[in-house]
């Protein structure tokens, strides 16, 4: 997650929702902001529960 918002820092130059709310990104750049957020909770939050 943290490589995702930093790559989102070095493309646009700002974390500011708002700011980011008017920037536009290409689709390739979502899928690989999409591919951090989603890697990272996986890890964080476990997709497949390993307890019965």
């Amino acid at each position: 997650m943290l490589i995702s918002i930093m790559y989102i820092y070095t493309i646009s130059g700002t974390t500011d929702y708002s700011v980011l709310m008017t920037y536009t990104l290409t689709s390739e750049v979502q899928k690989v902001v999409f591919i951090g957020f989603v890697a990272s909770l996986a890890v964080k939050i476990p997709l497949y529960p390993f307890h019965i």
